[in-house]
């Protein structure tokens, strides 16, 4: 979901998808064959929160000028260690997915004609890790101060797993922040890794497609579209 500013996701496919999946080239993308994949939970959609556009009309009505970014101490926190390894891993896996055809072409109806071409994130360039960033958000708190990212996304971690932040706002173009579940999620551990490309894919349609989730009918139908063709035996409750 696009941060228009905020983004919530599922996660989804890897280690276990090398062992049952088979492929057969087909032009430039290949097609799956035999698929097995075991149920992961679904996920609640989340609101569209505002766009650069709206926010800056908000602040004019009041009689406001403010000047993004707001950076804070530590706006672009790195992703280091074992959790650097985490995304990169999920990283190739959202690459590999979408090399199938079907994959690929998932959001073909929707203005979307490759999710391969969308898959550009860099770690540490413009995606970071959000529990962490003191960059601040277009909103204020409810205690009448500046929202940053890692206490938005602190109190709202239970259903936000990542999320998009409009270039406005960063000062260096649209990206990606990953939440507190991206790296231990708490449901369907066994398939971690398959979860965090899905969320990777979904990230990527807000970042370099530039559509918002409301562009698919909610983050829960774009998730869906991606994880019905990237997995096709995958069921979401």
């Amino acid at each position: 979901m696009l941060f228009t500013t905020t983004i919530k996701l599922i996660d989804y496919v890897f280690l276990s998808f090398f062992l049952i999946v088979i492929f057969v080239s087909n032009a430039n993308c290949q097609q799956t064959l035999v698929a097995n994949i075991p149920n992961i939970p679904n996920i609640p959609s989340i609101p569209n929160i505002a766009s650069a556009a709206s926010v800056a009309s908000s602040e004019r009505s009041l009689g406001q000028t403010i000047k993004y970014p707001i950076v804070g101490n530590n706006p672009f926190p790195l992703i280091m260690g074992v959790e650097l390894e985490k995304v990169n891993q999920a990283l190739l896996l959202a690459k590999e997915l979408t090399k199938r055809c079907e994959c690929d072409r998932a959001l073909q109806d929707y203005g979307v004609e490759s999710l391969a071409q969308l898959l550009k994130s860099e770690v540490n360039i413009n995606l970071f890790d959000g529990r962490t960033s003191t960059l601040g958000l277009p909103w204020m708190s409810e205690n009448k101060k500046r929202e940053t990212v890692n206490t938005y996304f602190l109190k709202n971690q239970d259903w936000l797993w990542a999320g998009v932040i409009q270039a406005p706002f960063t000062g260096k173009g649209n990206v990606i922040f990953l939440n507190h579940y991206f790296f231990s999620p708490t449901k369907s551990v066994s398939l971690a890794l398959e979860q965090r490309s899905i969320i990777l894919i979904h990230e990527s349609v807000h970042q370099f497609g530039n559509k918002d989730d409301n562009h698919f009918g909610g983050s829960k139908r774009l998730t869906n579209l991606i994880t019905k063709a990237c997995l096709p035996n995958l069921k979401i409750n």
